[in-house]
């Protein structure tokens, strides 16, 4: 069974962050967005160590989750997100979306 999005939200250490987001693209199939949540670090240097940093994503979600079920997104800079398109994450209805194909090609 594959997934469509995994979200790690470790504390804020770059190097962790590095670690188990690497960890999460060499494990994740071709159609799986990762995010991340930090609100220190930029997205390029998330990506650092990943294979296919153009599928990741920050999702950082506002505070307090509770009272205000908001989640701020940012792509990342390297490269456009899963192939040059931007995902839509949040539907307007609850369908659930797929997240573009993220294998690298050349």
């Amino acid at each position: 069974m594959a997934l469509d999005l995994v979200q790690g939200s470790a504390p804020e250490r770059l190097e962790l962050k590095q670690q188990l987001l690497a960890a999460a693209d060499r494990a994740a199939a071709c159609n799986t967005l990762i995010c991340s949540s930090t609100s220190g670090f930029r997205s390029s240097l998330l990506q650092a160590d990943m294979e296919n940093p153009e599928c990741l994503l920050v999702a950082h979600p506002v505070q307090l989750v509770y009272l205000l079920p908001l989640i701020e997104l940012w792509r990342g800079e390297r490269r456009p997100i899963c192939g040059g398109r931007m995902v839509e994450i949040v539907p307007r209805t609850p369908t659930p979306r797929r997240a573009a194909p993220r294998c690298n090609t050349s």
